[in-house]
């Protein structure tokens, strides 16, 4: 397979190496184009909600757009634990999203392992403010996985990609947590800290 292609369309020069996981438009990395706007959102959702209730948004919109994401392509691709691995690096290293690699998979466990490196959020972090952990795109994978396989999965982050760490790992489990849980939660210490 080939990992690097280089394309043309109109005046725009893209190219793609799905070994990086990097996106260039004309030269530039195309996450950067559309990045702006992303640090927009969730700098505007941070102001008006608060840091408790953003880091809920950004993780129940993140496992929602996965869902939704994971239902089609099991549908499109007939995704299963024989072709996930190699169907996850090549659809989203191809999208901009960074290079994503499921290293350890347990069958009968349902349990996932992944290496998540230089991913949109984490360039977003990195050019606004050093030091943030990436919460939409970890539980964006977690409901990538309960979309195609039908089991709710959750998620814990055992490393962040910071100036140490080349990439970020993840563990990925069927769980009884769900998002709509966490949304009780933040309700209920809510409520509680009014009283």
């Amino acid at each position: 397979m080939m990992m690097k292609k280089q394309l043309t369309v109109g005046d725009v020069e893209l190219k793609w190496d799905l070994e990086t996981g990097e996106v260039l438009f004309d030269g530039g990395d195309v996450v950067f184009f559309w990045i702006s706007a992303m640090e927009t959102f969730f700098d505007s959702i941070r102001e008006i909600a608060g840091t408790e209730a953003t880091k809920l948004v950004l993780e129940t919109t993140g496992f929602r757009q996965g869902v939704v994401v994971g239902e089609g392509f099991l549908h499109m691709k007939n995704i299963n634990t024989s072709n996930v691995v190699e169907w996850l690096a090549n659809t989203y290293a191809p999208a901009g999203w960074g290079k994503v690699k499921i290293v350890e998979m347990d069958d009968e466990t349902k349990h996932f392992t992944l290496h998540i490196q230089d991913d949109w959020e984490y360039k977003m972090n990195q050019q606004k403010q050093k030091g943030l952990e990436g919460i939409f795109v970890p539980s964006h994978y977690a409901g990538v996985l309960t979309g195609l396989f039908g089991t709710n999965f959750w998620y814990k982050t055992i490393q962040y990609q910071n100036e140490e760490n080349p990439y970020s790992i993840v563990e990925y489990y069927p769980s009884d947590i769900t998002v709509q849980s966490n949304i009780h939660e933040m309700s209920r210490k809510q409520e509680a800290s009014k009283i």
